[in-house]
């Protein structure tokens, strides 16, 4: 039987510790510091040659410290002999950059880089929880598990929707359209509403809302919002103003 063992980055140590507690996997010692030119220092304090060693890191407000630091803990596991090294990262940075916004922009692909990079690093398998796009699946040559929860969203829905006939999901755009009627199906086939960004001004900031039309009805309804990823909240603030605005109950 393979020795396991979790090391926690920097985003949240304390989910890292119940993880281990409840996976009853050894929570390893780590040393993460900088030097004077705030480039970050790693260094595994416990064994982990011909150990599976898993890493623990989330989202953040410094996603690009963050992933170095990612990309360095692997890597001191992967030189000290790790057998394996497994990334649980429940929101992998860098999904919503998939693909171009159009053919003609000199954009990145940055999910597609970051896949080449957590393998160069070490890792060996990612495990996630609702990739921002299939698309992204196809970018990995390591294994990467993608784990879903609508069913857990489902269970509390189910609480409070009652009459279906009074109750429709919402997807805030396109993109989260299938993981609306997913849930839709789970509470007993609800109707699903739809909005639909317009073409955005190319000299807007990121993360300012674009404008957007709808396609459903809400009129005396309650209406579930059900999206992937928030930033700022723009666009869900913007949405729901909307849904109100077109007769829905809350």
């Amino acid at each position: 039987m393979i020795d396991k063992i979790l090391f926690a980055g920097s985003t949240d140590p304390k989910a890292a510790k119940k993880l281990a507690q409840k996976a009853k996997i050894g929570l390893g010692r780590i040393l993460i510091k900088k030097f004077a030119c705030n480039e970050k220092y790693i260094q595994l304090l416990d064994d982990v040659k011909r150990k599976l060693v898993y890493i623990y890191q989330t989202s953040s407000l410094n996603p690009d410290e963050i992933l170095i630091e990612t990309f360095l803990i692997a890597n001191a596991a992967k030189e000290s002999g790790a057998k394996k090294v497994i990334l649980i990262s429940p929101s992998l940075l860098y999904s919503r950059q998939d693909k171009k916004t159009s053919p003609e922009k000199r954009e990145p692909i940055s999910a597609k880089i970051l896949a080449r990079l957590y393998q160069a690093s070490g890792i060996d398998k990612v495990i996630t929880c609702h990739l921002h796009s299939k698309r992204i699946l196809n970018y990995y040559k390591i294994k990467i598990l993608d784990l879903k929860f609508h069913h857990l969203f489902a269970k509390e829905l189910r609480k409070m929707v009652k009459r279906k006939e009074n109750w429709q999901v919402i997807a805030p755009d396109e993109g989260a359209k299938e993981d609306a009627n997913i849930l839709a199906s789970l509470l007993g086939n609800l109707k699903v509403g739809i909005f639909k960004k317009q073409r955005e001004d190319p000299t807007k900031r990121v993360n300012v809302p674009s404008p957007f039309k709808f396609s459903g009805s809400v009129k005396g309804k309650n209406a579930i919002l059900f999206d992937d990823m928030v930033d700022t909240g723009g666009t869900i603030i913007q949405v729901k103003e909307k849904l109100l605005s077109l007769g829905a109950k809350k």
